[in-house]
């Protein structure tokens, strides 16, 4: 059994959500909206561009915790 310190999460229920009082001010809504704006071969360099397959990290420590969960420190 793993540790309850390990981290927690709490699901959104259908009642509390309250969508955004507006997008158009959201800053990810605009890169968005610009995102799909892009032809399909500018999107496709920019996805390859930019993200978490350009970040350089290092590892600092891994731990496995079960097969398929690992609990891992990285300096960006």
């Amino acid at each position: 059994m793993l540790p309850q310190s390990l981290g927690f999460y709490r699901s959104i229920t259908e009642g509390n959500y309250q969508e955004p009082k507006s997008l158009s001010r959201d800053p990810n809504y605009q890169l968005y909206n610009e995102f799909t704006k892009l032809s399909h071969e500018d999107r496709v360099a920019a996805i390859a561009g930019n993200g978490y397959n350009t970040t350089n990290f290092r590892t600092e420590f891994c731990v496995p915790l079960t097969n398929r969960i690992y609990h891992a420190r990285v300096s960006v």
